[in-house]
């Protein structure tokens, strides 16, 4: 009989034991060995920061140019602050900005960037 495994972490990329003295990742409440963590597109190994998508890592690269949302102006990913309309759309914020009506004079609230071509 083999030794006893009983409880043993099993890493979530190989599903094999993980020794006490291994290097490992924590992510995504899962466990891993370091050299299993990797991006499920790609399969690089992930050092640093990922992107869960499905609760699965993806590495930077793979998720700008697969899954980030894109710009309604530019069509470009966008990565940090965004700007949402009330229709879905997502844009840059400084795309967005370039695309605002500006502030109303009343309520000195901003004018939310309004589809024109739907309403001519």
């Amino acid at each position: 009989m083999g030794p006893k495994t009983k409880g043993a972490v099993k890493c979530a990329g190989c599903n094999f034991k993980i020794d006490s003295k291994e290097p490992t990742v924590e992510a995504l409440s899962k466990k891993w060995h370091k050299a299993c963590f990797a991006c499920v597109n790609c399969a690089k190994p992930i050092d640093g920061d990922f992107h869960p998508v499905d609760n699965k890592p993806w590495c930077n690269d793979c998720f700008m140019e697969k899954k980030a949302p894109r710009c309604a102006d530019c069509g470009l990913p966008i990565s940090g602050t965004s700007m949402k309309t009330e229709d879905g759309k997502t844009f840059h914020k400084s795309c967005f900005d370039k695309l605002s009506l500006g502030v109303c004079e009343a309520c000195k609230t901003d004018i939310a960037y309004t589809d024109v071509s739907a309403i001519l």
